[in-house]
This record gives structure tokens, C-alpha cells and sequence, in this order.
């Protein structure tokens, strides 16, 4: 926690356009230069918020003291951040910008801002890292058979998209410490485009004919290792298909092994063929996707049907009990404003046969429904006093209502434009205005 708090301490109040910063990784000082393993080179990464959309960022920081911003290096980084931009796939984290700024650490350095993922862990975090008092043994088995094809499913989707697209996402993109965990069963690669633009500092924005399937090849192998290393578990210094075998499937260890051998004298080349070997899997993502796309929309609906209901709710707590309107305190009890004040004492303070209060929700759902769509069906309202007894429909209920808001919005504008010119009046007429006649 103290190192936390030092961590923000030492953060400055904007870089560039983005305030409110925080680290989303242990921050290094300033005097360590250990390259990230995935990246080779020392980078930072923060949360920001940009002061012209509002919006959250995860700014990446490439230290300025191993990768010089340079005019070129900047220029080639736009470039191929348009070239990603066009890739558009639920497994790349977009790049919105890249900028070069001096506001930390007092040295210019080149800034990748990706969109924030509320939430994301990397799934070195989530799967490799052993849990305080946990032994790796206890633990290696934390990345399920099931999730691992998911995992190879998003993986081979993504390379598909980036192939295809003429892009490679080369192999620090595809290291754990870069590929985020966005949900249970999500991953997506949160660096995508930054390890070929870091490898490619002479300012060359595209890789030619003759490196792209090198590359391709590459990312496959990259693929197989991520997937073999989440096999093997937190603790494993040396992940070998050997130890993947005594707990997965020989399908996926054979999945595995012939990932890691794409590119080389007799592997695989293309995405293509691992698409054929997870033929029967990708129809099992696809189906699991399907369930999920069914009950988000379920969901949806749902909140639908709440977001209408609480229209209503506003509307009729706007009207009822209102002190007064045009100095007249009875404004609320009268005419189609004390229909809709019994109605709500029907629908809100019903008792049972006991004298109990209601509280049954299903009644008051049926009830908002039913006024909302204006149905002619009737029902009996009754004073408080008990003293009047009133039958009046739905369809009255709704007419009033409308008719009641109406006056209030009628009010509530005639009222603005009124202290608007009341401000204008006070304040005088405004330079370059005529007031008056010009004299001759």
C-alpha cells in the first residue's frame, strides 16, 4: 500500500491532455532499466483521462533514454497505428493515439494511448502468478482443458484478422504480460501494433513480401507458446508438452506442438490449417458465444421494460403532491391532477385483506403497464377519507397524464424564457445593439 501511494505521489497532475493519472502496474524508478521481457525495452503504464472526450486510457510509456522519440520514429508510429485501426476485432485493445511528452521523469519519451478496459488483468497475472500461501503444484491447473481451446479459438481469430489484413502482431504482443484477461473467458491483446513499431525504428511503416510470412509464422509459434506456458502453470521455469500431457487432452497437446513448430521446415504457414484443426472447437465458441448473445439480450430487455416504468414514475412524481403551481396550493388536487394522485395511492399503498400493507411488486408492474399502453379497462379509485368513490380507465389515467406534464413543460419553458429576459433587462442593452432611432 505505501508503495502504491508512492507510486501516485510521484505522478504528475497531467501528461499532455490526460489528468487524474494512476499506475495500472508496479512502477519502476527511474534509475531501474530492466526491459520488459515482452517488449524489450522499459515501459510504463498508466490510466488516464483525456480532457477532451472524458474518456479513460491506458497510456503506455516507452522510456525515452532506450527508444529516442525521433520526428521519424513518431511519424511511422501514426502510420502503423492507422494501418491497426483499420483491424477492427473484439480481441485488439484499439490504439487512439500516439504522442511524445516530457511531463514524467522530466525526459521526452513516446506515449501509446490504447482504450481502457475496466477491470483487465493480464493473464500472466490471472494464471501465472501463485497465489500468497499457494503452492504451483496447487495451482497449475488454474487454466482449465475448456478454457485453453477458447483461448486457442481468440487467439487463431485474431491472427486470422491481423493475416489477412497484411499485419503481423509479432511475439511480444502475444506475451502474457501483453494479452489481457477482459473477462471470465476473454482475452485480448492489449499491445497490439507497439512491438512492430519498436522493432522497426528506421522508420519503415509496412513489412514486405518477403517478412510477412516469416512473421506470420512467428505470431503462430508466439500463439503456441502462450498456450503452453498457461498449460504448464505458475512456477514452471521450463514449459515442455511432456508436462503439458499429464493433464490435457492429447488433441490439445498436439494443437500445441504444432503451433509451436509453424514456420519452421515442414510447419504449418498459414492461420488456415490451424483453423482446420479447431474445426469441432470453433463451433463450440461459436455456440457458447450464441448463449451469451442470448442472455445479455435477455438483460437488455429487461432493462428496457425498467428504463419505460421509471419514465412513468418520474412523470407521476413530478405531477403528485406538487406544493403548488401559479400560487395555487390546491394545483395538485384538483381536476386530472387529483385523478392521478389517487391512482398512485391505489397502485403504491394497497393493504391486503388483513389491513397489512402490499408490498407484492407483480401488481405495481401490471398496473405502470397498463397505464403506460392506455388499455381500456377500468378500475375503482377511492379518496383518502374514503368518502368518494371514482371508476375512471387506463386510457383516461394516460390522457391525464400526458395532459398534466404537458402544462408543467409548458410552464417550466414559459418561466426560463421569462427570467431570461428579466436578465437581459437588468443587465442593460448589449455593445452593438440598437436602442434607439439614429439621429439624422
Amino acid at each position: 500500500m505505501d508503495e502504491a501511494m508512492d507510486n501516485l505521489l510521484d505522478l504528475p497532475s497531467m501528461v499532455d491532455k490526460y489528468h487524474s493519472l494512476m499506475p495500472l502496474e508496479e512502477m519502476q524508478s527511474a534509475s531501474d532499466e530492466v526491459p520488459s521481457a515482452a517488449l524489450g525495452v522499459r515501459s510504463t503504464v498508466l490510466k488516464g483521462i483525456n480532457m477532451d472526450d472524458g474518456g479513460a486510457y491506458a497510456l503506455r510509456r516507452i522510456d525515452g533514454r532506450q527508444v529516442l522519440p525521433t520526428g521519424e520514429l513518431l511519424g511511422s508510429s501514426n502510420s502503423t497505428m492507422h494501418r491497426w485501426g483499420k483491424v477492427q476485432h473484439p480481441g485488439i485493445v484499439p490504439l487512439r493515439r500516439v504522442f511524445v511528452s516530457r511531463d514524467l521523469e522530466e525526459s521526452s519519451a513516446l506515449y501509446f494511448a490504447y482504450e481502457y478496459v475496466a477491470a483487465a488483468v493480464t493473464v500472466e497475472s490471472a494464471y501465472l502468478s501463485p497465489s500468497p500461501g499457494t503452492s504451483p503444484a496447487q495451482t497449475q491447473l488454474s487454466c482449465s482443458e475448456a478454457l485453453l481451446w477458447s483461448f486457442a479459438c481468440q487467439l487463431t481469430s485474431v491472427l486470422r484478422a491481423l493475416h489477412t489484413s497484411g499485419l503481423a502482431a509479432y511475439p511480444g504482443a502475444l506475451h502474457p504480460s501483453k494479452v489481457l484477461l477482459i473477462s471470465r473467458s476473454r482475452i485480448a491483446l492489449g499491445s497490439g501494433g507497439l512491438p512492430q513499431i519498436l522493432a522497426r525504428e528506421d522508420g519503415s511503416t509496412t513489412d514486405t513480401s518477403h517478412q510477412l510470412p516469416v512473421l506470420m509464422g512467428g505470431d503462430l509459434a508466439a500463439a503456441g507458446l502462450l498456450l503452453l506456458t498457461l498449460a504448464c502453470g505458475p512456477g514452471c521455469s521450463m514449459p515442455s508438452l511432456s508436462l503439458m500431457a499429464r493433464h490435457y487432452s492429447a488433441d490439445m497437446v498436439q494443437l500445441v506442438g504444432t503451433l509451436l513448430e509453424a514456420g519452421t521446415p515442414g510447419g504449418i504457414r498459414e492461420v488456415g490449417e490451424v483453423m482446420h484443426l479447431l474445426a469441432d472447437h470453433l463451433m463450440v465458441e461459436m455456440d457458447q458465444v450464441h448463449l451469451y448473445s442470448d442472455a445479455v439480450q435477455r438483460e437488455l430487455s429487461k432493462e428496457v421494460e425498467n428504463g419505460r416504468l421509471l419514465r412513468l414514475l418520474i412523470k407521476l412524481g413530478q405531477i403528485n403532491e406538487r406544493p403548488d403551481l401559479d400560487r395555487d396550493a390546491s394545483w395538485s388536487e384538483t381536476g386530472d391532477r387529483y385523478l392521478l394522485k389517487l391512482f398512485r395511492d391505489w397502485v403504491f399503498h394497497r393493504s391486503t385483506d388483513t389491513g397489512t400493507p402490499d408490498l407484492e411488486w407483480g401488481n405495481i408492474v401490471e398496473a405502470l403497464n397498463k397505464l403506460d399502453a392506455g388499455v381500456p379497462e377500468k378500475i375503482l379509485l377511492m379518496s383518502r377519507d374514503e368518502m368518494s368513490m371514482l371508476v375512471v380507465s387506463y386510457r383516461d389515467l394516460k390522457r391525464c397524464m400526458e395532459t398534466v406534464y404537458s402544462e408543467l413543460q409548458m410552464k417550466a419553458q414559459t418561466q426560463a424564457q421569462q427570467a431570461q429576459a428579466q436578465a437581459q433587462q437588468a443587465h442593460g442593452p448589449q455593445p452593438g445593439m440598437h436602442t434607439g432611432h439614429h439621429r439624422r
